[in-house]
């Protein structure tokens, strides 16, 4: 009881982490209102109303540790797919390939948005690809709406495909795995085509696979793929509602050092 005594009046928790009295303050997840995503789950935005913050976001800069304009600065790549950006109010926390998918389904989204077709890669050699009489039936249901967000698919034989092109929001390497995934979900709804719900789900499916963690982000391409999330309509999600970034403000490391930073 004594020590209980001496630590409050030192401003010392129970648990010793406290500062000037104040206990420490965990992080939360609240929820923001999206109207184009089927994922709500968000960081709160500490009162402000969501247009305002939306602007306040989309204001914002990433940029190299240098780089004295820069809102949020890269510090550095430390674990896997984790990146550490500095910001005015503290230390962000950034998942490189979470942010990845999340810009990429947007961009999906953007396609069937748009009544314009989407633009199209080519490939330096055709992909080909087989399929059962059943899946080769829900290609030819999809193809038309396939071709609008990007992809170029010709008939190669019967039940045979080759894929010259794929869109430009997907890794010409998981295009193939994307088609397949892509005609595995409408099989398993029943022959009744959606592409649009049935390419979202494809595209969730191989975020979900294991790909490794992936040694190709440079510091330019984190720089990129950073400003580019901080346009997206919910930046705060990957699509399967996972957390992409938090930011720890300077105030949580003051109570942990117990003394102003």
């Amino acid at each position: 009881q004594a020590l209980r005594l001496h630590q409050t009046q030192e401003g010392v928790n129970e648990a010793g982490t406290g500062y000037q009295g104040e206990p420490e303050r965990e992080l939360a997840l609240g929820v923001v209102p999206d109207s184009s995503s089927d994922d709500k789950t968000a960081p709160p935005l500490a009162g402000e109303g969501l247009i305002e913050a939306q602007e306040k976001r989309r204001s914002l800069r990433v940029g190299r540790r240098d780089d004295p304009n820069a809102d949020w600065r890269l510090l550095d790549r430390t674990h896997g797919d984790m990146a550490v950006l500095s910001s005015a109010q503290g230390i962000v926390a950034f998942h490189c390939r979470a942010a990845y998918e999340r810009i990429r389904y947007e961009q999906l989204e953007d396609c069937f948005g748009n009544d314009e077709k989407a633009s199209t890669q080519s490939l330096l050699l055709a992909e080909s690809l087989e399929f059962d009489g059943q899946e080769a039936a829900l290609i030819e249901k999809g193809r038309a709406d396939l071709e609008k967000v990007g992809f170029s698919l010709e008939e190669f034989g019967r039940n045979f495909y080759r894929m010259k092109g794929c869109p430009t929001w997907i890794d010409p390497r998981e295009a193939v795995a994307f088609l397949r995934d892509f005609v595995e979900v409408a099989r398993e709804s029943g022959g009744e085509m959606n592409t649009e719900a049935f390419a979202k789900e494809a595209l969730i499916r191989q975020a979900t696979q294991n790909h490794g963690g992936r040694e190709d982000f440079s510091e330019d391409e984190i720089v990129r793929i950073g400003n580019q999330l901080l346009k997206c309509r919910n930046p705060y999600t990957c699509p399967r509602g996972r957390p992409i970034y938090f930011e720890t403000p300077r105030r949580d490391f003051e109570s942990r050092f117990r003394r102003k930073l």
